[in-house]
C-alpha cells in the first residue's frame, strides 16, 4: 500500500501528499498517486436547468442568438456557456464505478438542499475552479469557482467519489471488515463506530470521524432496546468507506494516522466470482477483521448445516485474492472473531462476558497507549482449543495460509433478543457490547499505533527457516556449520514482523 507523505515539522515547506482513492485505488492511473492539487471538486454553484441560467442572466439563450452587435454577442455566449458548465446531470463517471455495485450508497445531507450531491457538476482548477485553497501546511482543503463561491466537496479525479476534508494528508491505513453470513456484521460496525472515541480513549488515542458516512450508518443501523435490528448488507452491494482519524499525541507532538473502514459482505467470499467486485478492497487492506457465526463453528446445539462451510470458502476465497498463488501465506494481520459470543457464554471462558481495555495511567498520569495484552491472553489460549475442538478445518487452513492471525470473542448486543410478530428480532433490553473493540486495538497494535502491555499470545507457533550456525571443534580445531531447525515462538511481536520482511509483504 502506498502511504501519503507527511508534511515538513511546523509546514515549513509544501508536501505532494500523494494520493491513493479509497473506491477506485486509481486504477485508471495504473495505481500511480495523484497530487492534492489534482483533486476535483463538486461545485456549490449548481443551475438545476437553462432556465435558471436564462433567469441568472436575464436573458433566453435564443435571445442572445438574436443579437446583431457581435462583440456583446460574443460576450454574452461565453457567459452562458460558463454557467452551462454548472449545470445539475448525471455524472458518467461516477455512475459507472457504482454500476458494479448496483447503485450508490452515498446518500443526500441536509446540507444539500434537495441537490444529490452526485449530480453537482465535477470542476478542477482550469476547468470551473478560479483558485485553490490550502491550510496552513499548503495541502488543498477548498476551491473557489468562476462565481466566486467556495467548495470544500473534494472528490477523486479517476472516479469522482467523494473524499473526506483532510483524506491524503497523513498515512492511511485501510481495514476490511467481512461479515460471514448471519454473522451481525452490521449490528458489529455499527456498534463499534458508536463507541470508536471511547474506546481509542481507553487506549491513549484520540479518534473522530472525518465524513458524513459514520454517523449516516449509525443512524441508519440503530441498536436499541425494543428496536428492530438493522438488516444485513445486500450481496453484490457496496458500502461507502467509513473514516476516521487516530492521533497519538505524546507531549507537544502529535500524530495522525487515517483509518478507513470496508463493510463487505460474505456472501461475496464465497467464491473467486463473487469476489471480482471486491476483490481490490481485500487486497489494499492493512488489516482483516473476519466475523464468524459461532452456529457455523459448531458451538451451539442448533447447528447452522447450511452455511457450516462458509468460514472455510470465505478464508480460501481472501487468501486467494491476496496472494494470488498456492503456498505463500497472507502476511495482512487478522481477527478471525466469533461473534455473538452471549449465546454461547456456556462453553466459552468466563473471560467472554467481561469487558477489557480499562484505562490505565503511567507514572506520569497520562493514559498508556496500550493494548491489554495479559486480559488478552487468557482468552486466546482458550479460543484456540474450542475452535481446534469444534471447527478443525478453519484451523488449518489459518494455519496453512495466513501467517498473521488471532481469536477472538465479540457480543455487539451483549443481551437477549426477543422476536415481535412480524418475525424481527430486537434487544430485550438495553445492549451492552463485550469486547468488540478487542480486534480493532489488536489491529492498532499491529499498525505500531499502541504497545502491549505484554507479549500477545497467537494460537500456533511460527516456524522459522532453518539456519546454518558454526559449532567450534575441540579447542577451536576443526570447526565446522551444522544446518539447526529454526525457532518456534509462540509470540507474535518480532518473529511475524522479521518474515513479513523477508516475505517482502502480503
Amino acid at each position: 500500500m502506498v502511504e501519503n507523505k507527511r508534511p515538513a515539522a511546523g509546514g515549513a515547506q509544501a508536501m505532494e501528499y500523494p494520493i491513493i482513492c479509497p473506491y477506485c485505488f486509481n486504477q485508471a492511473a495504473g495505481g500511480r498517486p495523484f497530487s492534492h492539487k489534482d483533486v476535483h471538486f463538486r461545485a456549490e454553484t449548481v443551475y438545476p436547468n437553462l432556465h435558471a441560467i436564462e433567469q441568472m442572466m436575464g436573458k433566453r439563450k435564443v435571445d442572445i442568438e438574436m443579437m446583431t452587435n457581435t462583440k456583446e454577442q460574443a460576450a454574452a455566449m461565453s457567459q452562458f456557456e460558463a454557467a452551462e458548465r454548472f449545470l445539475q446531470k448525471d455524472d458518467p463517471i461516477y455512475n459507472r464505478f457504482w454500476s458494479d455495485y448496483n447503485s450508490t450508497s452515498e446518500q443526500e445531507s441536509r446540507m444539500d438542499n434537495g441537490i444529490k450531491p452526485w449530480t453537482r457538476p465535477v470542476i478542477r482548477y482550469g476547468d470551473g475552479v478560479s483558485r485553490l485553497v490550502t491550510d496552513s501546511d499548503g495541502f488543498v482543503v477548498a476551491a473557489v469557482d468562476n462565481f466566486g463561491k467556495t467548495t470544500h466537496r473534494r472528490v477523486c479525479p479517476h472516479c469522482h467519489n467523494p473524499l473526506p476534508l483532510g483524506f491524503g494528508k497523513n498515512p492511511v491505513k485501510n481495514i476490511s471488515i467481512i461479515g460471514i453470513t448471519g454473522a451481525g456484521k452490521t449490528v458489529y460496525i455499527s456498534q463499534l463506530l458508536k463507541g470508536m472515541v471511547d474506546y481509542a480513549a481507553k487506549s491513549g488515542l484520540a479518534a473522530f470521524f472525518t465524513s458524513d458516512h459514520e454517523s449516516n450508518f449509525i443512524a441508519a443501523n440503530q441498536v436499541a432496546k425494543g428496536k428492530p435490528l438493522p438488516d444485513s448488507t445486500l450481496p453484490n452491494s457496496l458500502s461507502q468507506p467509513m473514516f476516521y482519524d487516530i492521533i497519538q499525541s505524546n507531549g507537544s507532538s502529535k500524530k495522525t494516522d487515517t483509518i478507513v473502514l470496508y463493510d463487505i459482505a460474505g456472501e461475496n467470499c464465497r467464491s473467486a466470482a463473487d469476489m471480482v467486485r471486491f476483490a481490490r478492497f481485500i487486497e489494499h487492506s492493512d488489516g482483516l477483521i473476519l466475523l464468524i457465526d459461532p452456529k457455523q463453528l459448531n458451538f451451539t446445539s442448533d447447528c447452522d448445516e447450511e452455511n457450516v462451510d462458509a468460514p472455510s470458502l470465505a478464508l480460501n476465497t481472501l487468501h486467494g485474492v491476496i496472494t494470488g498463488q498456492q503456498g505463500r501465506k497472507c502476511t495482512i494481520p487478522m481477527a478471525v472473531c466469533v461473534s455473538k459470543s452471549d449465546q454461547c457464554f456456556d462453553i466459552l471462558p468466563s473471560m467472554a462476558q467481561e469487558h477489557i481495555q480499562v484505562a490505565r495511567r503511567n507514572e506520569m498520569g497520562v493514559i498508556a497507549k496500550e493494548f491489554d495484552g495479559s486480559a488478552y491472553n487468557q482468552l486466546s489460549q482458550e479460543m484456540t482449543r474450542l475452535i481446534e475442538n469444534n471447527a478443525l478445518s478453519v484451523c488449518n487452513i489459518l494455519q496453512d495460509n495466513y501467517l498473521n492471525f488471532n481469536f477472538f470473542a465479540v457480543s455487539a448486543i451483549g443481551c437477549d433478543c426477543t422476536k415481535n410478530e412480524n418475525g424481527v428480532f430486537a434487544p430485550s433490553m438495553k445492549p451492552e457490547p463485550r469486547r468488540i473493540e478487542e480486534p480493532i486495538l489488536w489491529l492498532f497494535k499491529q499498525f505500531g499505533f499502541i504497545r502491549s502491555n505484554t507479549k500477545v499470545l497467537r494460537p500456533y507457533p511460527i516456524k522459522q527457516p532453518d539456519k546454518e550456525v558454526w559449532k567450534p571443534g575441540f579447542l577451536g580445531i576443526g570447526g565446522k556449520y551444522v544446518r539447526v531447525e529454526g525457532e518456534l515462538a509462540r509470540y507474535e511481536e518480532e518473529k511475524i514482523r522479521e518474515t513479513v520482511i523477508r516475505e517482502g509483504g502480503r
